[in-house]
């Protein structure tokens, strides 16, 4: 069985401001932690951090797809990369982030 979960990490604040979102909610991803990243996302949104509009554009499937995998045996996410839009030639003062994560079981 393979499982496929999509979302963009943080939509618009500048770069460094997404890179840090992203580091702040890929523990509770790598950990398989749906309730402590759907809380940590919400205090995120809600903490008018410059430019966030939010801290995951799908934490609803990306909630589910951590418990999913968690119920199927998974342990643990390796983290693969992380980037934001400027890293490709966006604009730095306002980007998107991205991180990419396996779930090998």
């Amino acid at each position: 069985i393979r499982v496929a979960i999509s979302t963009d990490m943080a939509h618009y604040p500048p770069a460094a401001i997404g890179e840090r979102v992203t580091e702040e909610l890929a523990p509770h991803i790598l950990a398989l932690d749906s309730r402590g990243l759907a809380r940590r996302e919400g205090e995120i949104s809600a903490s008018g951090m410059q430019g966030v509009a939010c801290g995951m554009c799908g934490i609803e499937p990306a909630v589910v797809g951590l418990a999913a995998l968690r119920a199927m045996g998974v342990e643990r996410g390796i983290r693969l990369a992380a980037a934001t839009s400027a890293d490709v030639g966006g604009s730095p003062g306002r980007s998107v982030g991205y991180l990419a994560v396996a779930f090998p079981g």
